[in-house]
C-alpha cells in the first residue's frame, strides 16, 4: 500500500476521483485506510475540506449513474462522466511526470558513467603527455649540450683550417725561396767547361777546377775507347780529350758539365760516360 501525498489528492479531487477510485489507484484496502492516509496527507488543516470536495465527486458520480435511460440502444451509449473520468485517469500528471523523471534518471546517470569514463581516459592521457613532455625535455637539454660541443668543435675546427691555411701560404713562399736556393747552389756547384775544335779547355761559369788528369789512366782510357763503336768518327786527338774529359768529370768534386764546339765530340762524350763510372 502507498503513502498518499496532499499533491496526489488534490490531483485526484480535480480529476473527480471518488473514495473508490482512490483505493483502486493506491491500493487502499477500503474507505477506513483511505481515510487514515488522508489524514497523513493533510496532518495540520485541509483534510476535511478535501473529504468534502471528494464526496462531491461521488454525488456527482451517483447522478450521473441514475439518469434515466431513453432507449436500450442509449444504455449500450457510455456515461459521459465516467468517460471522462476514465479518460483522465489515464493521462494522470503524476505518472507522466513520474515516468518522465526515471528516464532522466537513467539518462543523466549515464551521463555521469561515460563522463567518469572519459574522465578516467583524460588522467590516463595527461599521465602520458607529462611523460612524453619530460622525455620532451630531457631531449632538448641533450640536444643543447650537442649544439654547444657542435660549436666548439666548429670553432675549433675553423681555427685549425686557419692555421692550415697561413701555414700553406708561408710554405708556398718557403718553397718558392728554397727552389731559388737549389737553382743558385746548383749554378754554384756546377761547373761549366767549354770544349773547343782545337782541343782547349775553357772554364766559362763556376769555380775553377782541375784540369789535370793522370796520364796513365788517360793512356789506358784512350786506348779502351778506340776499341769503342762510339768514337770509330772520332781523331785520334778527340778520342784523347774525351778520354780526359771523362776522367775530369770522374775524378771533381763538383759537378762538372761542357759544352762542345763539336757534335761529333759532344755525341761520344754522352754515349761514353758510364764508361767513367
Amino acid at each position: 500500500m502507498r503513502s498518499l501525498t496532499s499533491k496526489q489528492v488534490r490531483t485526484g479531487i480535480k480529476n473527480g476521483f471518488t473514495v473508490k477510485d482512490f483505493c483502486t489507484k493506491y491500493g487502499f484496502k477500503g474507505e477506513r485506510d483511505f481515510l487514515a492516509q488522508l489524514e497523513k496527507a493533510f496532518p495540520n488543516a485541509g483534510g476535511d475540506q478535501a473529504l468534502r470536495e471528494i464526496r462531491k465527486n461521488e454525488k456527482n458520480r451517483q447522478k450521473t449513474t441514475k439518469r434515466p435511460a431513453a432507449t436500450t440502444k442509449s444504455k449500450s451509449t457510455p456515461r459521459r462522466g465516467v468517460d471522462k473520468v476514465e479518460k483522465k485517469k489515464v493521462v494522470d500528471p503524476l505518472t507522466t511526470l513520474k515516468s518522465t523523471e526515471a528516464t532522466l534518471s537513467s539518462e543523466v546517470i549515464n551521463l555521469e558513467n561515460q563522463h567518469k569514463q572519459l574522465a578516467g581516459e583524460r588522467r590516463d592521457c595527461l599521465s602520458k603527455l607529462r611523460e612524453k613532455q619530460q622525455k620532451v625535455d630531457e631531449i632538448y637539454a641533450e640536444l643543447q649540450k650537442l649544439q654547444t660541443a657542435y660549436e666548439e668543435v666548429a670553432k675549433k675546427n675553423n681555427g685549425i683550417v686557419k692555421q692550415m691555411n697561413q701555414i700553406s701560404k708561408v710554405r708556398a713562399e718557403k718553397l718558392a725561396e728554397l727552389t731559388s736556393v737549389r737553382e743558385q747552389i746548383t749554378k754554384l756547384e756546377t761547373t761549366i767547361i767549354a770544349i773547343y775544335k782545337d782541343g782547349k779547355f775553357e772554364v766559362v761559369e763556376g769555380a775553377a777546377v782541375s784540369l789535370e788528369v793522370n796520364e796513365n789512366d788517360l793512356s789506358n782510357l784512350a786506348h779502351q775507347l778506340m776499341e769503342k763503336d762510339i768514337c770509330e768518327d772520332l781523331t785520334i786527338k778527340q778520342i784523347k780529350i774525351l778520354s780526359k774529359l771523362l776522367l775530369i768529370s770522374q775524378n771533381s768534386l763538383r759537378k762538372v758539365e761542357f759544352i762542345f764546339d763539336s757534335s761529333a765530340l759532344e755525341k761520344a762524350y754522352l754515349a761514353s760516360k758510364p764508361l767513367s763510372t
